[in-house]
This record gives C-alpha cells, sequence and structure tokens, in this order.
C-alpha cells in the first residue's frame, strides 16, 4: 500500500483506495486462502476438514487463490440462485 497506517490516519486510505491499490488489497487477502474452490466445494462432502488440505489449498499460485476469492465474493454478493445460472 502507499501508507504506512491506512486506518488510523485522519483520512481513511483503505475507504478511498486507487485500483492499484485495490487489487494490492485483493491479492493480499487471497495470498492468505487456505480455502477450496467453489467448484471443489459442491463435489466434497460435508466433513472435517484436515490440516492437509489445509496445506494443499494454501501452496495453491497466487493467481488461483485470487481467482478463488473473486468467485466468493461474487457468490456472497449475488441473490441466491443467480450465481449458479451464471
Amino acid at each position: 500500500m502507499t501508507q504506512v497506517d491506512e486506518i488510523h490516519i485522519s483520512f481513511p486510505k483503505h475507504m478511498n483506495m486507487n485500483f492499484t491499490e485495490f487489487v494490492e488489497a485483493i491479492s493480499r487477502v487471497a495470498e492468505q486462502l487456505e480455502i477450496p474452490h467453489p467448484l471443489e466445494v459442491e463435489e466434497m462432502a460435508l466433513e472435517e476438514v484436515t490440516q492437509e488440505e489445509r496445506e494443499r489449498w494454501g501452496a495453491r499460485p497466487l493467481h488461483e487463490k485470487i481467482e478463488i476469492l473473486l468467485l466468493m465474493m461474487a457468490k456472497n454478493c449475488m441473490k441466491p440462485g443467480y450465481y449458479e445460472t451464471h
């Protein structure tokens, strides 16, 4: 980011990012992901997630993690049923 402290300054920079800062923020969040791809979730049974699965999901390349994050954001923002039809 372009600011040392984006949250505790008088003008909250995290609320007024430019596109480059937004992409960087999304990338930083995606880098921390240890979740399955939305298409894998449909195939998985409802069971306890093992440490091996979390490590496998966490070892994915960044471009895959960004894709997963954007798909999860879209799925959570759309009306129920709309995500599946598109």
